[in-house]
């Protein structure tokens, strides 16, 4: 196992978009630098093609170690089980999270390890009731993860007053 300080992303992706790409990139660059390791995970659902394959398959493409984490519904306990399994294993020292359901069960798993977790906003859909409910549950706990790390400054002028004036969000 590598020495370097491992920084884990997870992610609940249904396809390789936009914040997919960008998460690779930052990957794939650090694995060049040697100073620090940065691995994936995602969560997946049964069957090739369903949700965090596609993921997991561009990332070990690119050479980038990625543990799958299966879950969906009330199986997200055993991928937070998996999820502590592998922050442990892999010696993790920081978990990045990118969107509502990565933040929420990272989180858990970070309170619980000691890891620290750092939230990246990358905006609300609001696709559906469902979405909506987890969206807003996000919005209510953004005071738990030890960083949030906005994309955007009209994100940062979006955080509540009383996460504005902590300085615990970087843009």
């Amino acid at each position: 196992m590598n020495s370097a300080a491992t920084v884990l992303h997870l992610r609940a992706c249904n396809f390789v978009g936009g914040p997919e790409h960008q998460i690779l990139r930052c990957c794939a660059a650090s694995s060049l630098a040697g100073e620090y390791r940065q691995v994936l995970a995602s969560f997946t659902a049964d069957g090739v093609g369903g949700e965090g394959h596609d993921l997991l398959a561009a990332a070990r493409a690119r050479g980038i170690e990625a543990f799958e984490l299966r879950g969906g519904g009330w199986r997200d306990l055993a991928a937070a089980r998996e999820l502590e399994r592998v922050a442990r294993r892999e010696r993790v020292r920081l978990i990045c999270a990118h969107g509502y359901r990565a933040d929420l069960i990272g989180s858990w798993v970070a309170r619980k390890t000691g890891i620290p977790c750092a939230w990246f906003l990358r905006g609300y859909t609001g696709e559906n009731t469902k979405v909506r409910a987890f969206e807003h549950l996000d919005r209510r706990l953004l005071a738990w993860p030890e960083r949030l790390v906005c994309l955007s400054q009209t994100q940062v002028r979006q955080l509540p007053r009383r996460l504005a004036r902590t300085g615990r969000w970087w843009w």
